[in-house]
């Protein structure tokens, strides 16, 4: 599973949206598919892949309601029973972690690559692996349940981000299999 997602936490609706179109061109550019983090109406009025639902975020139901069948809808699960609650509303897959620590939210409170190949077994859903994976540290996914990967800060910090996410994708491919 491949996309772009679209994470602003401090700004509104309406800025997301602005950006949302921008970088919506270019992920229509390349053919990669758009999710747009919490915000289920900015990402019906880009007509985007999706949204990413958080457990303080939309209801996954209320999210399908407004997107339709045939969109993407994630939710992040840190438990197997917040897992099952989630496919039972309606998710596609399953955002698990924090594996690491990381930067991107201010309280992290990590998981377990057993408590991912848990939530694997249990809900049957796709599995990506979030929270402080660097190229450096996804040794800690061999033999795991992930079928993929998601990263912000690996490649918003790398002085040459397309070469960085090669070798992500290339490491990643290889790890997960």
């Amino acid at each position: 599973m491949t996309f772009c997602q679209l994470r602003e936490k401090d700004k509104t609706d309406e800025e997301v949206l602005a950006l949302g179109k921008k970088v919506k061109e270019l992920t229509d550019f390349y053919g990669v598919p758009l999710v747009i983090d919490d915000r289920v109406q900015v990402a019906k009025a880009l007509d985007c892949a999706g949204v990413h639902l958080g457990a303080m975020d939309d209801d996954l139901e209320e999210a399908r309601k407004v997107l339709g069948p045939g969109k993407i809808i994630g939710a992040t699960a840190k438990t197997v029973a917040v897992a099952l609650a989630a496919k039972a509303k309606g998710a596609d897959y399953l955002g698990v972690g924090a594996i690491y620590p990381t930067k991107t939210k201010v309280i992290t409170k990590r998981t377990e690559v057993a408590t991912l190949n848990a939530i694997s077994l249990e809900a049957k859903l796709p599995i990506v692996a979030i929270g402080g994976l660097k190229e450096g540290n996804l040794e800690i996914l061999k033999g795991s349940r992930a079928q993929g990967i998601a990263v912000v800060s690996e490649l918003m910090e790398a002085d040459d981000p397309g070469a960085k996410a090669g070798r992500l994708v290339k490491k990643v491919t290889d790890l997960l299999r």
